[in-house]
């Protein structure tokens, strides 16, 4: 009875369910041939050739996969009428060369997001470290500058601390520098080397395989594990470093101002205060001393007028002696 039934008097006898999960058959079986063309179209568009007949059969015949042909009939021209079907053979072999190929830019999209998130790594490790060192250089700067060198006298910070800190701050970062340059130089040092390496491989025509490559990935994670020990340590160093020139200061610091009380100290060890009566008669003595310095003035005083008025008449008396000869 079924058979005698059209498409659409069949699909209308049948249930809600029934049409339900033919409606879901459909969709997958239409999920996978679009799929299929898909792939199918790619690798056309691969190989560079025309959805015709002839192109895609001379395309499946080069990769070595011809295309199943129906039975030999005695018309050419109703079997060449005939849509080309590729076999599962054919398909399989086809759908293997796209998966190679979308392994293939998976592993290069997977190799640049690797490249592209290292280098974020990086800037941010950076970052990292810019914001710890200029945390550390505003806490010094507020203890350093700010607190230990504001004078209650001026209500004012001293220049000098300031200048000081300057220069030492610029000194570590010069430190830094030179530490950087001979790492830049030792890695650059080792490239030249692996890079020599190579190049003699080459010449000698040793092949590196996928052991050696292997291997050579295992020893570049040996070597950035190393370094980045080594950029660990380097760090600690330059904390302690910076630690210990902040206690060398101030130990100086200290040292000064203990030099400069102890001169204050023995001076003040070394003064004496005469007592009150010796201070009393030293003072009559300095009083009597300038009363005699002004009595002692004041007879030099007569004795210069004295002496110019006789000289006044010394010198009228040969004046009156010569003319009385003349």
């Amino acid at each position: 009875m079924l058979d005698s039934l059209t498409n659409e008097e069949w699909i209308f006898s049948l249930e809600d369910e029934e049409i339900q999960k033919l409606i879901k058959e459909t969709k997958v079986t239409t999920a996978l041939d679009t799929s299929e063309n898909d792939i199918f179209k790619r690798f056309l568009a691969k190989v560079d050739m025309n959805f015709d007949a002839k192109p895609i059969e001379s395309n499946l015949e080069q990769v070595g996969k011809p295309l199943t042909t129906r039975r030999k009939s005695k018309s050419r021209t109703s079997s060449s009428d005939r849509s080309l079907k590729l076999t599962l053979e054919q398909k399989c072999h086809v759908a293997q060369i796209e998966s190679d190929a979308y392994k293939q830019e998976i592993a290069a999209t997977e190799r640049q997001a690797n490249k592209v998130l290292d280098d974020y790594r990086a800037k941010i490790e950076e970052l990292n470290i810019r914001f710890e060192e200029n945390k550390r250089s505003v806490v010094d700067f507020r203890k350093i500058v700010v607190k230990e060198g504001y004078n209650d006298w001026i209500k004012s910070v001293c220049s000098e601390k300031f200048v000081r800190f300057s220069e030492e701050t610029l000194c570590q970062r010069d430190t830094t520098i030179d530490k950087l340059r001979l790492k830049n130089n030792a890695l650059n040092g080792q490239l030249k080397k692996l890079r020599g390496h190579l190049r003699q491989k080459e010449e000698l025509g040793d092949v590196l395989h996928a052991v050696d490559f292997e291997q050579l990935k295992i020893d570049n994670t040996k070597c950035l594990a190393q370094i980045d020990d080594k950029n660990r340590v380097i760090q600690k160093l330059k904390l302690a470093a910076g630690r210990t020139q902040q206690v060398l200061n101030s130990l100086k610091e200290h040292a000064h101002e203990n030099l400069i009380n102890k001169n204050f100290y023995e001076q003040k060890s070394s003064y004496t205060v005469p007592s009150v009566l010796d201070f009393v008669r030293m003072k009559n003595e300095e009083r009597e001393m300038a009363r005699q310095e002004s009595i002692y003035n004041r007879r030099l005083k007569i004795a210069e007028m004295a002496l110019a008025r006789h000289k006044k008449v010394w010198t009228q008396t040969l004046h009156g002696g010569a003319m009385g000869k003349v």
